[in-house]
């Protein structure tokens, strides 16, 4: 005869037997397929009603599985919006451009994300920015030009910093480039380092100049005295090159 306290041991073994060899009692999670870089944005400072340049987030689908994209969305702050890119359909390995733009309505660090989602799938850029009270502001924050021939050099783009102030000039310290872009003379040129006076404008003017083939982003960067120092423009273009067919030419000797 089993005794009552052996029969409880004797079924508790069985049964911890069997959560090991049987049917597993809780399932795993599928692996995510959309992976974002990078992971979170800081806009930094912008002035108040400004609109920031654009930011870029690669979206790549880095599962086996074709993805489908439901929504591309900002959500929690409406001080943030996206610029949609992404085709409905990513196949594997395959990625994706989504811009996001950001334009404080008071002067405080602000918070929201960007929200990418598939059917049975999703990832989540953190944004965040902060407005300020400014008195510049730029004709533009995004540059795009035409697709340019390798080597060569495009028609300028201008962009206008205006001094909104009646009472102070505005100390221009540098000004810098970033990307396949170059800076070029300008009607009514920017002094750096000197200064716009109260209420004045001068303007920036920018070539793209490629040395590389495909789409090329860039930034010009203006510092200054103004709160919402730096500011910061976008630069987009594309370098192409010459295509050549037949790649192989064969010369008849024999005519």
């Amino acid at each position: 005869m089993v005794r009552p306290l052996a029969l409880t041991l004797l079924l508790g073994l069985s049964l911890s037997a069997a959560g090991q060899s049987g049917v597993p009692t809780s399932h795993k999670a599928p692996s995510l397929s959309l992976c974002a870089a990078p992971p979170a944005v800081d806009f930094g400072k912008i002035g108040l009603h400004l609109m920031s340049a654009p930011a870029f987030v690669t979206i790549t689908n880095c599962g086996s599985m074709t993805v489908v994209i439901d929504k591309v969305s900002t959500t929690n702050s409406r001080e943030f919006t996206d610029i949609d890119a992404c085709p409905l359909v990513l196949p594997p390995g395959a990625a994706c451009t989504v811009g996001v733009r950001f334009s404080p309505d008071v002067e405080e660090s602000s918070h929201g994300d960007l929200l990418i989602s598939a059917e049975k799938d999703k990832v989540t850029v953190n944004l965040a920015g902060t407005g300020v009270a400014s008195t510049t502001t730029l004709s533009t924050t995004h540059v795009v030009f035409l697709p340019q021939l390798l080597g060569t050099q495009s028609k300028t783009g201008t962009v206008m910093i205006r001094n909104g102030s009646t009472e102070h000039g505005l100390r221009m310290d540098s000004v810098r480039i970033e990307g396949e872009f170059i800076l070029a003379p300008a009607l009514v040129p920017c002094a750096v380092p000197g200064e716009i006076g109260a209420s004045a404008t001068c303007n920036l003017a920018v070539s793209f100049a490629p040395r590389t083939l495909g789409s090329l982003d860039g930034r010009l960067i203006v510092n200054d005295s103004d709160p919402a120092s730096p500011h910061v423009i976008g630069l987009h273009g594309t370098g192409k090159g010459i295509e050549m067919s037949p790649t192989q030419l064969i010369w008849d000797r024999t005519r």
